[in-house]
Order: structure tokens, then sequence, then C-alpha cells
């Protein structure tokens, strides 16, 4: 996690919203993810990581040609929120490759929305929080609520 400078009174905050994220990150070089209130630090990928995302991105441009989908690769700021809470998000990721279908979703700075696909290229300097963290958001953005009320008898 990343300290931000920030007046002492809020150092007890322990989560950050997308829109504090927004702020940190503005004019700075380095790359950054928000995963559940927490700032990460990205590191740089490999040539290996860049090659497979150059690879994956064309084989999508070719496949998406004449569709409404757009290809995007990162660093491209994707705010996840969970359904109705998109002011209170705590998720700002920069997938290495995703799709977006909905041109709503699309701004000139950032996704706001869960794209339509997304592929993750694991590395070992982020394989804990690719594995479990954003694994785990993505999962409680894009799959539908499980209704625990039904029973499987």
């Amino acid at each position: 996690m990343v300290e931000m400078n920030v007046p002492k009174k809020t150092l007890k905050k322990t989560r950050y919203t997308a829109e504090q994220f927004f702020e940190f990150t503005k004019d700075r070089e380095e790359r950054y993810e928000l995963i559940n209130g927490e700032i990460y630090l990205m590191a740089s990928p490999s040539r290996t990581h860049q090659r497979f995302i150059i690879n994956i991105i064309r084989k999508l441009e070719d496949y998406l040609e004449g569709k409404p989908c757009e290809p995007f690769i990162a660093p491209f700021d994707v705010k996840l929120f969970e359904k109705d809470k998109k002011d209170d998000s705590q998720n700002v990721f920069q997938p290495d490759v995703f799709v977006v279908c909905d041109p709503n979703k699309i701004s000139e700075n950032r996704i706001i929305g869960a794209p339509d696909f997304i592929i993750e290229i694991v590395s070992p300097f982020n394989s804990q929080n690719d594995y479990t963290k954003k694994l785990n958001v993505y999962i409680a953005v894009l799959l539908p609520p499980r209704d625990n009320s039904r029973s499987l008898n």
C-alpha cells in the first residue's frame, strides 16, 4: 500500500475512494491501482508481458472490426463498482487488456463500470493481487448476486 500525503486528521482513514485515488494519481508518472480502498504501486511490465499484450490486442482488433465493442490496454483506468454503488467505489484497476461494448461507459480518461471482457496477464510481481484481491472484485462486480433463499432440494 502507498502512503498518501493527507492531513493528519484523516490519517486514521484506511480506505480511499476512487475520487481520492484519481486526485492522488493525477500528476504521477508511476502506475497505481485502487483495490478495496487500498492504493498499490504497480511494477512495470516485462518484455514478455508486453509481447503477450501485443499479440492479444492484434487478434482482438481483427475480431472486433466492424463490431460496436472497443478494445483497450493498460494503462487506462477502469472504475469498478457494485450495482448502484457508483459514488462510493473503492476499486480502480488497469486490466492488461479489456473490451467495452457500451459506449456510455467510455470517457476520455477512464472507463466507468465493468468491461465486457477482461484479460489479466499475471506476472510474479502482481500475482497475489490478480489471483485473489482483484479476482474477488471482478466476481462481485461482474456476476449477478446469488439467490441464497432457494434450496437445491
